[in-house]
């Protein structure tokens, strides 16, 4: 009986580009060991996904392995070319065979992103990732502005994507790069519980991680704050009072917050009182009963107080 498999490859043990016939090692989503997977696998690249169909076997020397069943070196172009072949495979439909083909075209978008990191000498343990996202505008992304990859994608943060950049031949003292950098130094600072953060200290920071011009960093502040991504707040209380450069820098999703909860706060204040107005006197001398003797507190409990009325 064949059996289905899907995982990403983590490891090539042994490869032989002449035939394909490959041992690799992969991570299966619910085990938590590694896979073996042996068969005929034309190019395979760590981090790529596979969709396998084979049999579970049991090596008498390197124990459970996956047996990938396919055509041999030809399956790529039967899938291209004559994808009704594949219905030869038992337990393979017509509808499985649309499926396997649509797999097998995004698989090729995938190896297209891998080649061209690694052609720039990125590790193509990306493109997975970077595919789920951007599909067949990847490259073209990461052409125009890689740095999109650390604010678009999890796990793929500044430091990463400033790699990527620099192998893709941008400059550092991109404005670019000084964008994303002002934003990750900002998100940096929110992590040590900075809402916001003063201008000059953060360009300060942001020359020191960028190890750029100032004028760079400050260009890039402007394009940010036309961009909606950062707002700039001036913290001067009047003409008379006022210092240069005197302002704070929010990510815009914390001055967003900031700002609804000064407002809904100021909603509070100002909202008609709804209180039932208390007799103090009256109020002090029905606690007091709550001291008076047995015999005495058990008759007043005859006498119904206002809930609003009791201290508390």
């Amino acid at each position: 009986m064949l059996a289905d498999l899907q995982g990403q490859i983590e490891r090539i043990t042994y490869t032989n580009r002449e035939n394909g016939y490959t041992i690799a090692k992969l991570k299966v989503y619910g085990r938590r060991d590694l896979v073996t997977v042996v068969g005929r696998l034309m190019s395979p690249t760590p981090g790529e996904i596979l969709e396998m169909k084979g049999e579970w076997v049991n090596h008498p020397r390197y124990g459970e392995q996956f047996n990938v069943k396919q055509f041999g070196k030809d399956t790529l172009d039967i899938i291209e070319n004559s994808p009704d072949k594949l219905s030869e495979v038992d337990g393979i439909g017509k509808k499985r065979v649309g499926m396997i083909k649509k797999a097998c075209d995004e698989q090729k978008e995938i190896r297209e992103v891998m080649v061209f990191l690694q052609t720039h000498g990125v590790s193509g343990a990306y493109a997975p990732k970077i595919f789920k996202h951007y599909g067949s505008t990847s490259i073209e992304v990461m052409t125009t502005n890689p740095y999109r990859l650390a604010t678009d994608i999890f796990g793929i943060g500044f430091l990463s994507a400033d790699r990527i950049a620099e192998k893709l031949g941008f400059a550092k003292d991109s404005e670019l790069r000084a964008e994303a950098g002002i934003l990750y130094v900002l998100n940096q600072l929110a992590d040590e519980g900075h809402v916001y953060y003063p201008y000059e200290p953060l360009v300060e920071k942001s020359q020191e991680i960028l190890q750029v011009d100032r004028q760079v960093i400050v260009k890039a502040f402007g394009t940010i704050v036309l961009e909606g991504r950062i707002l700039i707040e001036d913290l001067n209380p009047n003409i008379l009072e006022f210092l240069e450069n005197n302002k704070a820098v929010y990510l815009a999703k914390f001055h967003f917050s900031e700002t609804n909860i000064a407002t809904n706060l100021t909603s509070l204040i100002k909202a008609p009182k709804s209180i039932r107005a208390i007799d103090s006197d009256k109020a002090i001398e029905w606690c007091r009963g709550s001291s008076i003797s047995p015999s005495r507190r058990s008759r007043s409990r005859r006498f119904v107080v206002p809930w609003k009325t009791r201290c508390w």
